[in-house]
Parts: structure tokens; sequence; C-alpha cells
């Protein structure tokens, strides 16, 4: 069947023969006009990377013929003319309007092997980049780069992705990971994660951004990959080799706001509402007029990231601010498109949604959900002055219940939540809980960027690492954690706009008016991103590095075995003590973990021990059972087993399943 302008999905199609499909919508147009430059321009256009106007006399301009989009290619993959995958993105077509009213303009140009870059020159006026761009080499301002997405060769045909419950994640900033800050630099750090026990990798954002640097939150052109960081082909490789190492690969996506600076989509189309705000701009159109083919714009990002750079799944940012009336609603048409992704590919693919408060509405549709009530209930009992978010978390009675139930706090809705009770009866949600001690934004919200040991001590980290990494959710470290670095996580932009710059580095303070703000880096000083990058691995701290590692071996030892299960595992707490246990089996007791969280600052005279059994039992066959777990006692410096250890965690292994470490 022949292609027409009608028939081409949006964006670009590489058509064969040396040809390209051009299409845009741009409903807000009266004229469109595609403008391609030359290869020889490349490096003239890289010294202006903040221009927010682009000449359009050096490169060649043709019309784009207006048009309308056919059933055929609203979920077209937007690289391959021949990808259709039918209409199953949306299931309630009161989401489309009609094709024929959305004014689409496009284009097929043959012999383009001369051209590499792209603008749409609107209205014979300013020239813009294109909203599905796949990768703005020159910054968010700049003219596009052509890239055909099945030119490169994958070798990764037998991987087939991870189980949720063999999940161990490293949460990356790709431009603070190494000293050089790319893709191709996060080769070498690979087989130490994986020596260390990570089984998957989640990448910050990677959505093209302003500037040299920045959190990734900011992105503005959501299918082009930082420039940054190396290119798309880059990318893939990196994922191509990690999947070689068995390692998956999860990205974080931001499908709540776009950026403020190089967003131009609202010279092309009705991508916002200015109805609904986001604490970060603008909410995004999910649920007014012309809704179809923003909700299309979003469903094949999905696709994208799915299935031309193969991720193993993503982690949506902030998924309460995805503001949306419809039925069903953009959260879970996502869920179907990454169902069909997993259901082609045969790989397993992992949705993550960011609700910091456990949702039971997302519990069967998404993998896991971001649950940080462990990690605030632990800043609440060890450095009760330190808070990083607007929810009360009370000490050592918090933690106790996000032990047991995996969170504190539940809610469908941004800021609208409610507290379980201690003595609640609600199911246990561990499972499809990630939980954490650090992460980048309880790090990188401090207005130094300080992590738990520095807030603490490296006592305090170990003990709750033990309940964290042996706990039936699914474990999430933060870049350095495991080796206690003493680099802050600085939050850091780099905008082109000085009036954006200073208004970035007030509303910081403003955020989090109770820290003390003297001496902190402004997120516009360059020092905040180049303090951030981590140190070479000479100088971490071995001692917490092995801690972690041998923690998650055990924990792989009792996914294995079966025991480490929320159906087997028992808590006990002791409040006057800082004392808390878990303890997993059904009958005899195949492990436990026993952890002080004490204040730094508390003397550890305080700390006592509670050698009464295990569980709630005191019979004298349980305290003889003790005797033997003793001689099976994981741990790093104690000296001696009769008091509790200086580390404030232990972790005792049943004989019959123990392995010496």
């Amino acid at each position: 069947m022949a292609t027409t302008l009608a028939s081409l999905p949006t964006g670009t199609t590489f058509l064969g023969g040396g040809s390209v499909g051009f299409k845009v919508w741009a409903p807000r147009c009266q004229s469109v006009n595609l403008v391609l430059f030359p290869h020889h321009l490349s490096a003239k256009f890289a010294h202006r990377t903040h221009a927010s106007h682009w000449p359009v006399e050096e490169g060649v301009k043709i019309e784009l013929t207006p048009t309308s989009l056919t059933p055929t290619s609203l979920t077209t993959d937007n690289n391959h003319g021949d990808n259709n995958h039918g209409d199953n993105n949306h299931a309630n077509d009161n989401h489309r309007a009609s094709p024929h009213a959305n004014h689409y303009f496009a284009a097929m140009v043959s012999d383009i092997s001369e051209y590499g870059y792209y603008l749409y020159q609107m209205n014979h006026g300013v020239a813009r980049p294109d909203p599905r761009s796949h990768f703005q080499p020159f910054g968010v301002h700049g003219p596009s780069q052509l890239v055909n997405q099945a030119s490169f060769n994958w070798t990764d045909g037998d991987w087939k992705g991870l189980a949720r419950e063999d999940l161990v994640i490293y949460e990356v900033h790709v431009g603070c990971a190494t000293r050089g800050g790319t893709y191709r630099e996060l080769f070498s750090q690979l087989p130490r994660w994986r020596e260390l026990g990570v089984t998957a990798i989640e990448l910050l954002p990677l959505a093209e951004t302003p500037g040299r640097w920045n959190w990734g939150y900011d992105g503005v052109h959501l299918y082009a990959p930082k420039a940054a960081y190396g290119s798309p082909s880059e990318l893939k490789e990196l994922v191509n080799e990690c999947h070689r190492q068995g390692l998956a690969v999860i990205l974080d996506v931001v499908y709540n706001h776009l950026g403020p600076e190089g967003n131009y989509l609202r010279e092309f189309a009705p991508y916002f509402t200015s109805k609904i705000r986001t604490p970060w701009g603008d909410a995004i159109n999910y649920s007014g007029r012309n809704r179809g083919p923003v909700r299309q714009w979003i469903l094949d990002n999905v696709r994208h990231w799915l299935q031309e750079y193969h991720f193993d799944g993503l982690r949506l940012d902030a998924i309460h601010y995805l503001f949306d009336s419809s039925s069903p609603s953009i959260a879970e048409e996502i869920a179907v498109v990454a169902r069909q992704c997993q259901a082609e590919t045969g790989r397993s693919i992992h949705l993550i949604a960011e609700t910091n408060v456990f949702d039971p509405r997302l519990a069967n549709s998404y993998s896991a959900q971001w649950a940080d009530c462990l990690m605030h209930s632990v800043y609440s009992l060890v450095a009760p002055r330190v808070r990083l978010t607007n929810r009360e978390y009370r000490g050592g009675c918090d933690v106790a219940i996000a032990l047991e139930h995996g969170y504190v706090y539940q809610g469908s809705q941004a800021r609208d939540y409610s507290r379980l009770g201690v003595s609640s009866d609600s199911s246990k949600a561990h499972p499809g809980l990630i939980v954490s001690l650090q992460t980048h934004d309880s790090v990188g919200n401090h207005p130094h960027g300080h992590r738990l040991h520095q807030l603490t001590d490296r006592a305090v980290q170990k003990a709750a690492a033990g309940l964290m990494l042996l706990s039936p959710s699914i474990p999430q470290l933060f870049m350095g954690e495991e080796g206690a670095v003493e680099t802050p996580f600085c939050f850091f932009t780099d905008f082109g706009d000085p009036a954006l710059r200073d208004a970035v580095d007030r509303g910081r303070q403003h955020e989090y008016p109770h820290h003390d703000w003297r001496g902190a880096r402004l997120p516009s000083d360059p020092a905040a991103f180049f303090a951030s990058r981590l140190p070479d691995f000479e100088s971490w701290d071995h001692e917490m590095w092995a801690w972690y590692q041998r923690l998650l071996q055990i924990r792989k030892q009792g996914l294995s075995a079966g025991w480490l299960d929320a159906n087997k595992a028992r808590w006990y707490h002791a409040p006057s003590e800082h004392y808390f246990r878990l303890e997993y089996g059904e009958g005899d007791c195949e492990c436990r973990v026993e952890s002080w969280l004490l204040p730094s600052e508390l003397p550890q005279t305080q700390l006592v021990d509670h050698p009464s059994g295990f569980g709630n039992s005191e019979n004298a066959d349980e305290e003889s059972k003790m005797a033997n777990f003793k001689s099976w006692i994981i741990h790093q410096s104690w000296p001696s087993l009769e008091a509790p250890p200086a580390s404030r965690c232990r972790v005792t292994l049943r004989p019959a399943v123990a392995k010496p470490g």
C-alpha cells in the first residue's frame, strides 16, 4: 500500500531509498515550512547552543502540505513507516478529535542524504525544533537531527528482562556518575554494580534539557536523549551492554510538565492547559479540547523508549500530577501500551509510579510504586531536624508501620492522602513497593546535598540498610550510597535565560524555608554540578560497600530459598530502645535482622540487646535455637556477640540455610 501524506505517522519516518516523511501537528499555524540544513553546518551550529532564534537562510525550505491523520497512523511509532500497532492505545474513542480538524502538515522528501538537520518555520516567521525531535545536538533551541532508529545493530535478542522480585535498583545521574559524564563512561561501572548485587540501573530523565547539565526534570524534547551524554547510538550501546551483562535498564520519564526554557510546543498546538497547574508550571492537556494528539504524543513516547531503546521499564515522575478526568486515564493507557510492548518484545517490562504514598488504584496496573514512607520515617527518627517532605512522620512509630505494611500514607491524588493507624488491618503491599534510604530528591533537596551518613553517622546508615535491603519490598540505592561517598548531590541547572536562573536560585530557598541555606551552592553555579560528580572508587568507604554487598547476597539467597517473602515476615519494635527486628520463616526462623536506629547524638551505652528468641516466642526450644543461630551471625565489626553490635545491626541466619560470609 502506497504511503500518503495522511497515512504518515507524526514525526519523521524513514521510507527507504533515501526518502524521509515529515509530519507535524500544528493547528495554531496557518502554514509550516520544513527547513533542511546540510551536514557541513554542524560545526557552525555548535557555537549557537543558547540562541533562541535560528536563521533559516542557510537552509533549504520546503512548504508542507496541510493534511489529516488517518486512523491507521494514530498509534504508529514515529520512525518506521511499516511499524503499525493498531488502535488499542486509545480505548476511549472520545479521546480522538476528528482527524480532519487536527491540522497536520506533511511532506515526503526524496534523496535527503545531503541533509542532517531541520527546523519547522511557522507562518513564514520563526523556526522551531520538531516537537517529536529524536536528537537535539545543538541544544533545546537548535535544529533537530534526523535519526534513523532502525540503523542500530542490537545483539540482545536473548535478553528477556527480570522478574519484579529480582529487582535491586541503582539510581544513576549519567552526568555525575563518572568524571566524564557520558553513556560510554558508564560501561566501566557495570561490573562493579553487578558485583555489588545490583540487578537494574535507573537513569534519571534523559529528555533534552537546557544547557550543559540538569537533573533532567526540565526536559522539553521528550523523544531526544540528552546530547551532553552522547548520541542516541551510544545510549543504545549502553543498554545493549547492560543486557549482555545481565542488568536491566529503567528510564525516569516526566509526563506531568515540560521545562520552562526551550518549550515551544504552545506555538504549534494546545499541548498544555492553563486551567490546571502543577508545582512546575501548566499541566499537560490530557482532558481538554484537542487532547487526542496530545495523549498520542505521550503514548508514542512510551513506545519510543521501550521499543527503540530497549529499556526494561519506565519510572513515571510525580504521577499524581498527571491531571486527567478522562476514562481511561492517561496513566491507565500508558500501562496498556507497556503491556502491549511486553507482549510484542517478549521482554519483561516494568512500570514504576512515583506516588510517594501508596496508591491502591495502581497496584494492579503498575509493577511498583515509589514509596518513600520508610525513608522519611527513618529521617524523622535519626535526623529529626531534617524535613524533606510536607507529610508528617513520627519517628520510630512510623518506621515500624512502614516496615510492617510497606507504607505509612496512602492516597490517589496529589496532596490528598491519609495515615495508616498503628493497629491497621490494611494488607501488606511490600512486593509492589520500592523503598530507599536515599534518593536524588532526599539528597538533592537538602541545601548542601548531604547524604544520610553525613546527617547522622555511618553506623546509622548500616543499621537502616539492614532493614531496607532485607525488607520484602524492592530495594533502591542512590549512586554512591553504598560507599558512603563524601561528595554531595546538589540541585543544579544551566538555564540560558538570566531571569530564569535568578528565579530558580531564589525559588529553592522558598521551597524549603526551614533549612539553613548559609553556604549552600546556588543551582545556577557550575560548582553545584562539578561538586556532585562521584569520586573515584578508591576514596569510597569500602567497609560500607562490603556491608551492602553482603546484605544483597543474603537477599538473593532468601529469594532463591523462598523465605524472603512478606507473608513469612514478622516485625518487632522496642520504642524506648530504638530497636527494630525483622524475621522471616514459617515455624523455624530462617533469618533475623536486628537494627538499633539511634540518633547519632545518643551515647551507644543506650543500646539494649533483645536475646529473647525469635518473633514473640520465649520458650526454651526457641532459646536453644538462638544459640545455634549465633554461629552464623553476619557482621562487620562488633567484637562480641554478647552485646549489641557497634555497627548497630546484625543479621542472623539459621545454620541449615546459612553460608559463611
